[in-house]
Parts: structure tokens; sequence; C-alpha cells
């Protein structure tokens, strides 16, 4: 199966957006997750798209459900973006 790269990179923008917010660095979110950090930062840069027990592993680390990384960003935040 084929990955859509729009969902790639909302997915990235999202994981990065998510970390960010939690205050984790990529080693931080590696060690949470059991990931390697390279694998992180290929998912978060859209180079690879997440299997969902990575998404799973993600959102877990980061307290979120897994919508929030698949969703586009809430409103305030494009409000925010676009100023």
């Amino acid at each position: 199966m084929e990955s859509n790269p729009a969902l790639v990179a909302l997915v990235a923008a999202n994981v990065r957006r998510e970390r960010l917010a939690a205050g984790f660095t990529l080693a931080a979110l590696a060690e949470a997750t059991n990931l390697k950090v390279p694998n992180l930062s290929r998912l978060e840069g859209g180079k690879t798209a997440p299997n969902v027990v990575t998404l799973k592993r993600v959102a877990d680390a980061l307290g979120v459900p897994v919508c929030r990384l698949l969703d586009p960003p809430p409103p305030e935040l494009k409000k925010r973006k676009g100023k």
C-alpha cells in the first residue's frame, strides 16, 4: 500500500508540534517509546510513514490520543500560524 504524502506530512508536523509542546527532545521521546532517534527524525521529517503501532507508542508517550497526530491542527493553531 502506498502512503499519502499529504497525510505523512500532516502526521510529521503533528508529531513535532506535540513533542515540542510536551517538552520532549527527540532522544527523550525515543527513550519513552523504545524507538530509535533516526526513526523518529525520519517520521518528523515526513520521510517515512509511521505504522499504527508506532503512532500509538508516540501518542501514548506524549499523552495525546492518536487522532491528534492524524487530524489537521486545531483552528487556534491555524490562526496563529497565519499571523
